[in-house]
């Protein structure tokens, strides 16, 4: 009865022990990552100011569609969620240290236009005050070697792509790549 309670013990410290070390080894993968992200800077080279059109794809190369909009009403106002829709002029505009805003052309608000991350990780129009700044890598697209892929990031290094249709960043969210075209008009 002793050896069983001594062996108990034993095994018992044994898992929590391993249970505690491989927290702290997890989240400084986890942070290492985030770090390695979080100095992204965005290249000199995008066209700022220039409207351009977002497609949207998947990692095996999969056209998931075009950057857009999609409105819904409340009592106090309409809200444009960023959405795989029919397909919106947008622009770059410099938001200093590296990063970009992104900023819708035309839209149902000439004041709420720019780009907004929700707390619930959806993607908004809100106000230039509320904007917010992304970082952009960008990366020669191994199918069309004369084009650009980009990879967009928030401030705390998550990645932007998709759940289901809306545009999100954080949990459940979908890694996506997004190549420009530009406007024609």
């Amino acid at each position: 009865m002793f050896k069983k309670l001594i062996s108990g013990a034993a095994m018992l410290l044994t898992v929590l022990y391993i249970f505690t070390l491989s927290a702290p080894l997890t989240t400084a993968t986890a942070d290492s990552h985030k770090n390695s992200t979080a100095s992204l800077k965005t290249e000199n080279n995008l066209p700022l100011d220039t409207p351009l059109y977002f497609r949207l794809f998947d990692y095996d190369n999969h056209f998931l569609g075009n950057l857009g909009l999609e409105t819904y009403l409340s009592w106090d106002h309409n809200w444009d969620y960023v959405s795989l829709t029919n397909r919106k002029e947008v622009d770059f505009k410099d938001a200093g240290h590296g990063r970009v805003y992104i900023r819708f052309g035309h839209t149902f608000s000439a004041y709420r236009n720019y780009v907004v991350i929700s707390s619930s990780g959806s993607l908004y129009l809100g106000e230039p005050k509320d904007a917010t700044a992304f970082a952009v890598l960008v990366k020669s697209d191994p199918f069309y070697p004369n084009q650009n892929i980009y990879k967009f990031f928030d401030k705390k290094a998550n990645e932007v792509g998709v759940y289901g249709q809306f545009v999100t960043v954080g949990n459940g969210t979908r890694p996506c790549i997004w190549r420009i075209v530009p406007s024609l008009e």
